[in-house]
């Protein structure tokens, strides 16, 4: 346990848990998972140890513009985050990126046909 004395010579204690994310790591992404049907996308993904990493999510027609993007912070441990993307008809690639603390970034593309 970390523990606390005041001045009064009070103890208190408590038991911390610590998550360390290594600078020499990329974040873990796993389980992304993407379901297209009429008019949306849904994408599910988790990120594990390594809380306060962002994500970006963008989906992208195949002439390169951008019909959907979004983004946030992984705000645990184990993170799962699913995303609902409204989309028209159409090929798409998604490309998501998670990028740690210190930087380091772990991406992921795939194709996606809406119909």
């Amino acid at each position: 346990p970390m523990g606390a004395l005041d001045g009064a010579g009070n103890l208190a204690a408590s038991y911390v848990n610590f998550i360390y994310d290594s600078p020499l790591t990329a974040p873990a992404l796993s389980d992304v998972k993407v379901n297209a049907v009429p008019n949306r996308v849904t994408l599910s993904f988790k990120v594990n140890s390594a809380p306060g990493a962002t994500y970006s999510v963008d989906f992208a027609s195949l002439a390169g513009t951008k019909a959907y993007e979004t983004s946030g912070v992984v705000n645990s441990a184990k993170f799962n985050q699913t995303i609902t993307a409204p989309l028209g008809s159409g090929s798409y690639t998604m490309n998501l990126a998670v990028t740690d603390v210190y930087g380091v970034t772990t991406a992921t593309q795939i194709q996606v046909t809406v119909k």
